[in-house]
Protein backbone atom coordinates (compact mmCIF):
# COMPACT_ATOMS: atom_id res chain seq x y z
CA UNK A 1 0.00 0.00 0.00
CA UNK A 2 2.74 2.44 0.97
CA UNK A 3 4.66 1.91 -2.28
CA UNK A 4 1.53 2.41 -4.37
CA UNK A 5 0.67 5.62 -2.55
CA UNK A 6 4.25 6.81 -2.92
CA UNK A 7 4.22 6.18 -6.68
CA UNK A 8 0.91 8.01 -7.05
CA UNK A 9 2.27 10.94 -5.09
CA UNK A 10 5.40 11.07 -7.24
CA UNK A 11 3.27 10.96 -10.40
CA UNK A 12 1.18 13.93 -9.19
CA UNK A 13 4.30 16.00 -8.68
CA UNK A 14 5.65 14.99 -12.10
CA UNK A 15 2.43 16.21 -13.74
CA UNK A 16 2.55 19.49 -11.84
CA UNK A 17 6.21 20.10 -12.65
CA UNK A 18 5.74 19.30 -16.35
CA UNK A 19 2.73 21.64 -16.54
CA UNK A 20 4.74 24.37 -14.86
CA UNK A 21 7.66 23.88 -17.26
CA UNK A 22 5.34 24.17 -20.27
CA UNK A 23 3.85 27.35 -18.83
CA UNK A 24 7.30 28.84 -18.40
CA UNK A 25 8.13 28.04 -22.00
CA UNK A 26 4.92 29.78 -22.96
CA UNK A 27 6.09 32.86 -21.00
CA UNK A 28 3.14 32.63 -18.61
CA UNK A 29 5.35 33.08 -15.52
CA UNK A 30 4.56 29.90 -13.61
CA UNK A 31 6.21 29.95 -10.16
CA UNK A 32 8.79 27.24 -9.46
CA UNK A 33 7.45 24.44 -7.30
CA UNK A 34 9.83 23.52 -4.50
CA UNK A 35 7.69 21.18 -2.40
CA UNK A 36 8.68 17.62 -1.44
CA UNK A 37 9.00 15.14 -4.31
CA UNK A 38 9.07 11.40 -4.71
CA UNK A 39 7.43 10.28 -1.46
CA UNK A 40 7.63 6.47 -1.21
CA UNK A 41 6.74 4.70 2.03
CA UNK A 42 9.32 2.06 2.96
CA UNK A 43 7.96 1.09 6.38
CA UNK A 44 4.47 1.39 7.84
CA UNK A 45 1.53 2.96 6.06
CA UNK A 46 0.77 6.54 5.03
CA UNK A 47 -1.41 8.51 2.64
CA UNK A 48 -0.39 11.65 0.74
CA UNK A 49 -2.62 14.58 -0.13
CA UNK A 50 -1.72 17.60 -2.26
CA UNK A 51 -3.79 20.80 -2.14
CA UNK A 52 -2.13 23.70 -3.94
CA UNK A 53 1.06 24.56 -2.06
CA UNK A 54 0.15 22.35 0.89
CA UNK A 55 1.32 18.75 1.28
CA UNK A 56 -0.35 16.59 3.95
CA UNK A 57 0.92 13.16 4.97
CA UNK A 58 -1.35 11.09 7.19
CA UNK A 59 0.51 8.23 8.86
CA UNK A 60 -1.44 5.21 10.01
CA UNK A 61 1.21 3.51 12.14
CA UNK A 62 3.15 4.71 15.18
CA UNK A 63 6.37 4.56 13.15
CA UNK A 64 6.57 5.26 9.42
CA UNK A 65 9.58 5.70 7.13
CA UNK A 66 9.41 7.62 3.85
CA UNK A 67 12.01 8.09 1.12
CA UNK A 68 11.89 11.44 -0.70
CA UNK A 69 13.73 12.55 -3.81
CA UNK A 70 13.84 16.06 -2.31
CA UNK A 71 12.33 17.73 0.74
CA UNK A 72 12.31 21.49 0.12
CA UNK A 73 9.76 24.26 0.44
CA UNK A 74 9.39 27.87 -0.62
CA UNK A 75 8.09 30.43 1.87
CA UNK A 76 4.47 29.96 0.73
CA UNK A 77 4.51 26.16 0.94
CA UNK A 78 3.76 23.83 3.82
CA UNK A 79 4.14 20.20 4.84
CA UNK A 80 1.85 18.71 7.51
CA UNK A 81 2.16 15.30 9.16
CA UNK A 82 -0.99 13.94 10.82
CA UNK A 83 0.13 11.16 13.16
CA UNK A 84 -1.70 8.74 15.49
CA UNK A 85 -0.25 10.31 18.67
CA UNK A 86 2.32 12.74 20.07
CA UNK A 87 4.86 9.90 20.39
CA UNK A 88 4.40 8.66 16.81
CA UNK A 89 7.51 8.86 14.62
CA UNK A 90 7.92 9.60 10.93
CA UNK A 91 11.42 9.18 9.47
CA UNK A 92 11.96 11.20 6.29
CA UNK A 93 15.03 10.18 4.29
CA UNK A 94 16.05 12.51 1.51
CA UNK A 95 17.92 11.20 -1.53
CA UNK A 96 19.64 13.07 -4.31
CA UNK A 97 22.85 15.02 -3.79
CA UNK A 98 21.71 18.37 -2.39
CA UNK A 99 20.80 19.78 1.01
CA UNK A 100 17.24 20.12 2.25
CA UNK A 101 16.30 23.79 2.08
CA UNK A 102 13.13 24.45 4.03
CA UNK A 103 11.66 27.97 3.93
CA UNK A 104 7.98 27.20 4.52
CA UNK A 105 5.89 25.64 7.30
CA UNK A 106 6.39 22.19 8.81
CA UNK A 107 3.63 21.02 11.17
CA UNK A 108 3.18 17.73 12.99
CA UNK A 109 1.49 16.47 16.14
CA UNK A 110 4.20 13.80 16.57
CA UNK A 111 7.97 13.41 16.15
CA UNK A 112 9.54 14.18 12.78
CA UNK A 113 12.97 13.05 11.59
CA UNK A 114 14.60 14.80 8.62
CA UNK A 115 17.64 12.81 7.49
CA UNK A 116 19.76 14.20 4.65
CA UNK A 117 23.50 13.45 4.39
CA UNK A 118 23.99 16.55 2.21
CA UNK A 119 22.72 18.98 4.83
CA UNK A 120 19.53 20.28 6.43
CA UNK A 121 18.74 24.01 6.40
CA UNK A 122 15.72 25.67 7.97
CA UNK A 123 15.89 29.05 6.28
CA UNK A 124 15.02 32.56 7.46
CA UNK A 125 11.25 32.81 7.87
CA UNK A 126 10.65 29.06 8.10
CA UNK A 127 8.19 27.92 10.78
CA UNK A 128 8.38 24.47 12.37
CA UNK A 129 5.69 23.44 14.88
CA UNK A 130 5.99 19.78 15.85
CA UNK A 131 5.75 17.36 18.76
CA UNK A 132 9.48 16.73 18.36
CA UNK A 133 12.17 17.16 15.73
CA UNK A 134 15.42 15.44 14.79
CA UNK A 135 17.24 17.12 11.90
CA UNK A 136 20.44 15.31 11.01
CA UNK A 137 23.02 14.60 8.35
CA UNK A 138 23.92 11.37 10.14
CA UNK A 139 22.26 8.03 9.51
CA UNK A 140 19.90 6.45 12.02
CA UNK A 141 18.14 3.14 11.52
CA UNK A 142 14.36 2.92 11.43
CA UNK A 143 14.49 0.57 14.40
CA UNK A 144 16.53 3.07 16.47
CA UNK A 145 14.49 6.18 15.62
CA UNK A 146 12.21 7.18 18.47
CA UNK A 147 13.66 4.64 20.92
CA UNK A 148 15.40 5.29 24.23
CA UNK A 149 18.87 4.68 22.80
CA UNK A 150 19.55 5.97 19.29
CA UNK A 151 22.82 5.66 17.36
CA UNK A 152 23.76 8.11 14.59
CA UNK A 153 26.70 7.44 12.25
CA UNK A 154 28.29 9.12 9.23
CA UNK A 155 31.53 10.07 7.52
CA UNK A 156 30.20 13.27 5.96
CA UNK A 157 31.29 16.88 6.37
CA UNK A 158 27.89 18.58 6.14
CA UNK A 159 25.81 20.05 8.91
CA UNK A 160 22.46 21.32 10.13
CA UNK A 161 21.48 24.99 10.29
CA UNK A 162 18.40 26.62 11.78
CA UNK A 163 17.75 30.22 10.81
CA UNK A 164 13.99 30.04 11.29
CA UNK A 165 11.67 29.31 14.23
CA UNK A 166 11.29 25.81 15.67
CA UNK A 167 8.66 25.24 18.38
CA UNK A 168 7.58 22.03 20.07
CA UNK A 169 3.96 21.45 20.97
CA UNK A 170 2.87 21.03 24.57
CA UNK A 171 5.41 20.10 27.24
CA UNK A 172 8.44 17.79 27.09
CA UNK A 173 8.89 17.98 23.34
CA UNK A 174 12.48 17.88 22.08
CA UNK A 175 14.61 19.24 19.27
CA UNK A 176 17.90 17.72 18.08
CA UNK A 177 20.24 19.20 15.44
CA UNK A 178 22.98 16.66 14.70
CA UNK A 179 25.73 16.74 12.07
CA UNK A 180 29.37 17.41 11.32
CA UNK A 181 28.41 20.94 12.39
CA UNK A 182 25.29 22.26 14.10
CA UNK A 183 24.37 25.95 14.02
CA UNK A 184 21.45 28.05 15.21
CA UNK A 185 20.92 31.66 14.19
CA UNK A 186 17.15 31.53 14.60
CA UNK A 187 14.86 30.63 17.50
CA UNK A 188 14.21 27.26 19.13
CA UNK A 189 11.49 26.84 21.79
CA UNK A 190 10.99 23.58 23.68
CA UNK A 191 9.05 24.40 26.85
CA UNK A 192 9.57 21.69 29.48
CA UNK A 193 11.52 19.63 26.96
CA UNK A 194 15.07 19.61 25.66
CA UNK A 195 17.20 21.04 22.89
CA UNK A 196 20.28 19.11 21.77
CA UNK A 197 22.89 20.33 19.30
CA UNK A 198 25.68 17.89 18.52
CA UNK A 199 28.71 17.87 16.22
CA UNK A 200 30.60 14.72 15.25
CA UNK A 201 30.18 11.68 13.05
CA UNK A 202 29.12 9.11 15.63
CA UNK A 203 26.65 9.90 18.40
CA UNK A 204 24.29 8.25 20.85
CA UNK A 205 21.10 10.06 21.83
CA UNK A 206 19.08 8.99 24.87
CA UNK A 207 15.32 9.52 25.03
CA UNK A 208 13.07 9.23 28.07
CA UNK A 209 9.39 10.14 28.29
CA UNK A 210 9.49 11.90 24.91
CA UNK A 211 12.43 14.11 25.98
CA UNK A 212 16.06 13.82 24.90
CA UNK A 213 18.05 13.31 28.09
CA UNK A 214 21.69 13.08 27.04
CA UNK A 215 23.93 13.16 23.98
CA UNK A 216 27.23 11.30 23.76
CA UNK A 217 29.51 12.08 20.79
CA UNK A 218 31.75 9.05 20.35
CA UNK A 219 33.82 10.09 17.33
CA UNK A 220 34.61 12.99 14.99
CA UNK A 221 37.06 12.95 12.08
CA UNK A 222 36.83 16.69 11.36
CA UNK A 223 36.90 19.67 13.69
CA UNK A 224 33.54 19.60 15.41
CA UNK A 225 31.62 22.86 15.73
CA UNK A 226 28.41 23.73 17.57
CA UNK A 227 27.38 27.37 17.42
CA UNK A 228 24.46 29.40 18.74
CA UNK A 229 24.00 32.98 17.59
CA UNK A 230 20.24 32.97 18.05
CA UNK A 231 17.81 32.12 20.85
CA UNK A 232 17.34 28.70 22.45
CA UNK A 233 14.72 28.31 25.20
CA UNK A 234 13.71 25.22 27.19
CA UNK A 235 12.26 26.51 30.47
CA UNK A 236 11.76 23.66 32.90
CA UNK A 237 13.93 21.48 30.67
CA UNK A 238 17.48 21.19 29.44
CA UNK A 239 19.75 22.43 26.68
CA UNK A 240 22.89 20.56 25.62
CA UNK A 241 25.52 21.73 23.14
CA UNK A 242 28.19 19.08 22.55
CA UNK A 243 31.08 19.16 20.07
CA UNK A 244 33.58 16.36 19.59
CA UNK A 245 34.47 13.16 21.40
CA UNK A 246 37.04 12.38 24.08
CA UNK A 247 38.79 9.73 21.96
CA UNK A 248 38.96 11.75 18.73
CA UNK A 249 42.04 13.40 17.23
CA UNK A 250 40.33 16.56 15.97
CA UNK A 251 39.25 19.21 18.46
CA UNK A 252 35.74 20.44 19.12
CA UNK A 253 34.49 23.99 19.53
CA UNK A 254 31.31 25.27 21.16
CA UNK A 255 30.48 28.94 20.53
CA UNK A 256 27.66 30.90 22.12
CA UNK A 257 27.00 34.54 21.35
CA UNK A 258 23.22 34.34 21.58
CA UNK A 259 20.71 33.53 24.32
CA UNK A 260 20.50 30.08 25.92
CA UNK A 261 17.66 29.99 28.43
CA UNK A 262 16.56 27.05 30.58
CA UNK A 263 14.84 28.73 33.50
CA UNK A 264 13.42 26.65 36.32
CA UNK A 265 9.66 26.16 36.37
CA UNK A 266 8.67 25.54 39.99
CA UNK A 267 10.54 22.36 41.00
CA UNK A 268 11.69 21.53 37.46
CA UNK A 269 15.20 22.93 37.39
CA UNK A 270 16.55 24.21 34.13
CA UNK A 271 19.82 22.72 32.92
CA UNK A 272 22.39 24.04 30.43
CA UNK A 273 25.38 21.94 29.35
CA UNK A 274 28.17 23.15 27.05
CA UNK A 275 30.79 20.49 26.35
CA UNK A 276 33.75 20.33 23.95
CA UNK A 277 36.22 17.45 23.54
CA UNK A 278 38.95 16.16 23.13
CA UNK A 279 42.18 17.83 24.29
CA UNK A 280 42.61 21.21 22.59
CA UNK A 281 38.87 21.84 22.43
CA UNK A 282 37.36 25.11 23.61
CA UNK A 283 34.08 26.59 24.77
CA UNK A 284 33.61 30.26 23.93
CA UNK A 285 31.00 31.79 26.23
CA UNK A 286 29.38 35.03 25.14
CA UNK A 287 25.80 36.21 25.06
CA UNK A 288 23.57 34.94 27.88
CA UNK A 289 23.30 31.68 29.81
CA UNK A 290 20.13 31.82 31.92
CA UNK A 291 19.13 29.05 34.35
CA UNK A 292 17.45 31.36 36.85
CA UNK A 293 14.07 30.87 38.56
CA UNK A 294 12.10 34.10 38.12
CA UNK A 295 8.68 32.47 38.65
CA UNK A 296 9.36 30.31 41.67
CA UNK A 297 11.50 27.45 42.92
CA UNK A 298 15.26 26.90 42.99
CA UNK A 299 17.55 28.06 40.22
CA UNK A 300 19.05 25.51 37.87
CA UNK A 301 22.40 24.15 36.80
CA UNK A 302 24.97 25.23 34.22
CA UNK A 303 27.88 22.94 33.35
CA UNK A 304 30.73 23.98 31.06
CA UNK A 305 33.20 21.27 30.18
CA UNK A 306 36.24 21.91 27.98
CA UNK A 307 39.54 20.05 27.90
CA UNK A 308 41.48 23.14 26.81
CA UNK A 309 39.65 25.90 28.58
CA UNK A 310 36.68 28.24 28.71
CA UNK A 311 36.97 31.59 26.94
CA UNK A 312 34.72 34.24 28.44
CA UNK A 313 33.74 36.87 25.91
CA UNK A 314 33.18 40.55 26.82
CA UNK A 315 29.63 41.14 28.01
CA UNK A 316 28.85 37.49 28.72
CA UNK A 317 26.01 37.06 31.23
CA UNK A 318 25.38 34.05 33.49
CA UNK A 319 22.12 34.15 35.45
CA UNK A 320 21.54 31.63 38.22
CA UNK A 321 19.38 33.77 40.49
CA UNK A 322 16.65 31.98 42.47
CA UNK A 323 13.40 33.35 43.80
CA UNK A 324 13.35 34.54 47.38
CA UNK A 325 14.20 31.94 50.09
CA UNK A 326 15.88 29.56 47.65
CA UNK A 327 19.62 29.09 47.17
CA UNK A 328 21.49 30.12 44.05
CA UNK A 329 21.90 27.74 41.17
CA UNK A 330 25.13 25.91 40.37
CA UNK A 331 27.80 26.85 37.84
CA UNK A 332 30.28 24.00 37.31
CA UNK A 333 33.33 24.64 35.10
CA UNK A 334 35.51 21.66 34.13
CA UNK A 335 34.54 19.60 37.16
CA UNK A 336 36.80 16.62 37.82
CA UNK A 337 35.44 13.27 36.58
CA UNK A 338 32.76 15.28 34.83
CA UNK A 339 29.38 13.61 34.51
CA UNK A 340 25.86 14.92 34.19
CA UNK A 341 22.82 13.05 35.41
CA UNK A 342 19.79 14.17 33.42
CA UNK A 343 16.44 14.81 35.03
CA UNK A 344 13.90 12.00 34.57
Amino acid sequence: MGEIMGQAFQWKFAVLRNACALAVLAALGCAAWAGPTGGAVTSGSAAFYLNGNNTTVTTRDTKVAINWTSFNTNANESVTFVQPSATSVVVNRIGGNSATQFFGHLDANGIVYVVNPYGVIFGVGSQVNVGGLVATTLNVSNSDAGTGNQTFTSNGATGVINAGTITTRGRRGSVALLGATAKNTGTINAYGGSVVMGSGDNMTLLLNNNRFMALSVTHNHLQALVENKGVIKADGGQIMLTAGARDSVMAGVVNNSGIIQARSVQEDKGVIVLSANPWGSTVNVGGTLDASAPKGGPAGYIAINSSYGVNWQPGAVVNLNPTQSFTNGVLAINPSNWTYQAQP
